[in-house]
């Protein structure tokens, strides 16, 4: 047995998808349940949800407190098995999905952590700067086009497609519930990674399978340059933290802000300008990216001012 568990922020734009998927997959050796957690929606998920309960072994929750790590946190208790798959509510799995991750889980006994392949699924065809120049493992959370080492796999198991031992959490690990979308504009990116993280500081392996897919549903708005842009803060926020541990470099600070950080803004900024005036839209773009990323590192050490002693 093993529990699939995912939540939900008005996913009604994706779940149709989704769970048409999920009803069709191959069940693995032992069965499986499915949680989905609502997570406070406002438009039609929660008659999506519905309309499924007879297709799938699925229990639906609901959680007021928004964030996503909130909601998955209130269902671990809930959840059966020696193996939990978490996703998110915007994916597209394999047929053979749970069925390769219970054959990985078994197969490699000495392994607590386990993640496969993330490709986009385009909802409308992608203009091509899109492909040639924005970042999909950051913007899109799709695997890197490179083989992924069975065993050397920290840093690309992420959110749409991996699974964690159970006894792990009945241990008392959780979520860290102030990190990962929490329906803000800006909230922290990272939070699976922060879980993993923690759980390879402790000892714990990881074990990649490159053949386990799922696609990720790359919906018509997350294609707007403004929306890329914007993952560019949410992305800087999440690499403060590697920045103020590196405190040597943090001489001093306004209003909690490194003041280099303003240095290196300003640079960026006098390189917007310079390829805006060129005409090279390329580099245009680039250095809003670098901008938007300094805003998000900003946008954090102001937050976490009053917790960082030497600024």
């Amino acid at each position: 047995m093993l529990t699939v568990v995912f939540s939900t922020y008005n996913g009604e734009e994706t779940l149709p998808l989704m769970l048409n998927a999920l009803s069709e997959l191959t069940p693995p050796e032992g069965g499986w349940k499915l949680i989905v957690v609502d997570n406070n929606s406002t438009d039609s998920t929660a008659k999506l949800l519905s309309n499924y309960v007879n297709r799938l072994p699925m229990t639906i929750t609901e959680e007021k407190k928004k964030g996503k790590n909130h909601a998955l946190n209130s269902v671990l208790d809930q959840c059966e098995g020696d193996l939990i798959v978490f996703t998110d509510d915007d994916v597209i799995p394999d047929k053979d999905w749970l069925v390769r991750y219970r054959q990985s889980a078994d197969d490699n006994l000495d392994y607590a952590i386990f993640g496969g392949r993330t490709e986009p699924f385009w909802m409308k065809p992608p203009e091509p700067w899109i492909l040639e120049w924005v970042d999909k493992e950051v913007v899109f959370a799709c695997s890197p086009d490179i083989v992924i080492p069975h065993d050397s796999c920290a840093g690309y198991i992420w959110g749409p497609n991996m699974a964690i031992r159970s006894d792990i959490f009945k241990r008392g690990i959780r979520f860290d519930a102030s990190i990962g979308p929490d329906g803000s504009k800006n909230y922290v990116m990272g939070s699976e990674t922060s879980l993993i993280s923690t759980l390879l500081n402790q000892g714990y392996q990881c074990w990649f399978d490159m053949d386990n897919t799922v696609k990720h549903i790359i919906t018509e708005s997350q294609l707007e340059k403004k929306w890329i842009l914007g993952r560019a803060v949410r992305y800087g926020r999440s690499l403060y933290g590697e920045d103020s541990r590196r405190r040597k470099e943090i001489k001093s600070c306004v209003f909690g802000i490194p003041r280099y950080y303003f240095r290196l803004y300003f640079m960026a900024w006098g390189q917007y300008v310079a390829s805006f005036v060129a005409g090279d839209k390329k580099r245009t773009f680039h250095a809003k990216w670098a901008m938007n990323i300094l805003k998000g590192k900003m946008l954090e050490a102001y937050v976490r001012r009053d917790a960082i002693s030497h600024c």
